[in-house]
């Protein structure tokens, strides 16, 4: 893939979380970031031919670690990860009327607390040099890390980390899972998706257990995220390591996304010979396969992908100042090499 510049974004001081969505009126970036002394606000901003512009703020009404996206239809639903009273708080907006300068006020709908059920949080285990202390009545082993939508589940669903780093999977309306359902020990920063019928789970695994408390860099942890092998577990059964299978090596960052006809697709940001770039890997029939690479004007915190036109779009976060860049890179399909 050719090697271009990204364009900007927004930078901004405290990043929360930042995904995109499309709308029959354009492409859209949804960014949340912490405010100085306020709670998270949410940015909207719109593609045009001449970059990224804003079309609204939103207060969120909460404090957040992290934030998801998903649009069904026409609802905007976002979680996120508050790990204060309650894990995951659930909520959304009438997507529309969020891009609409014509809909003077916009607010988010509450909706559904999320969290694991008293027998879940019991299997939690946490050796004593990995509690911490919090002043809550949410303890340590109920928290929640790293949430994101399940793509294409249908009713909709979250996969997370639990405490000891394990990828469990709730459904959205509040109910919690089953104990063992969706889990996978040892699978930090889980991403899933179905396709043909078959649920998949996208992940990173350290080179030693981890525990995301301790590593993540918004709870104090590393610096920056601490690269990992990529896995994918496929239908609950086998898992292939796809760093070593494919030659990718660690990743610090990933994204997963369905292309043409439900092929899933995972964009995966590495360290190369000169500075970083994103791998793209698409499943082909049974196999996963390497489509092309594409450089990064900088060190990658998270990235998000996207079907844009005939192709991709890559947002993704740089360190910037005290703060991340988020910057956007189109990739189409006559890029890849």
């Amino acid at each position: 893939m050719r090697n271009t510049e990204g364009t900007l974004v927004l930078d901004t001081v405290k990043r929360v979380g930042f995904w995109q969505f499309s709308l029959a009126s354009g492409d859209y970036v949804g960014i949340v970031e912490q405010e100085p002394g306020e709670d998270e606000v949410l940015t909207v901003l719109a593609r045009t031919t001449a970059g990224w512009k804003e079309r609204r703020r939103v207060a969120l009404g909460h404090a957040a670690r992290a934030s998801v996206i998903r649009l069904d239809g026409e609802q905007l639903h976002v979680c996120l990860e508050v790990n204060r009273g309650k894990a995951l708080a659930l909520g959304g907006w009438r997507a529309p009327d969020l891009v609409d300068p014509g809909v003077k006020e916009v607010r988010l709908s509450p909706g559904a607390s999320l969290g694991l059920s008293a027998d879940q949080a019991a299997g939690v285990v946490l050796p004593v040099g990995r509690l911490w202390n919090v002043a809550d009545v949410l303890a340590p082993e109920s928290w929640l890390f790293s949430p994101s939508f399940v793509l294409g589940a249908a009713p909709l669903q979250i996969i997370a980390n639990t405490a000891d780093g394990r990828a469990v999977t709730l459904p959205a309306d509040g109910r919690p899972a089953g104990s063992g359902e969706g889990s996978i020990p040892d699978a930090q920063e889980p991403q899933a998706f179905v396709s043909q019928g078959k649920r998949s789970v996208v992940f990173k695994r350290l080179p030693q257990p981890a525990y995301p408390f301790w590593t993540l860099p918004r709870y104090g942890g590393r610096p920056l995220p601490e690269p990992g092998a990529l896995l994918v577990e496929e239908g609950g059964g086998e898992t292939t390591n796809l760093s070593a299978t494919l030659g990718v090596g660690p990743v610090v960052a990933f994204s997963v996304g369905m292309g043409a006809q439900g092929v899933p697709w995972i964009f995966a940001a590495r360290v190369a010979l000169v500075g970083f770039e994103v791998v793209a890997i698409a499943r082909v029939g049974t196999r996963w396969v390497v489509k092309g690479t594409r450089a990064l004007d900088g060190e990658p915190l998270a990235l998000d992908v996207a079907r844009a036109h005939a192709g991709w779009s890559i947002v993704y976060a740089i360190q910037w100042k005290e703060g991340a860049s988020v910057r956007s890179s189109l990739w189409e399909p006559g890029d890849a090499r």
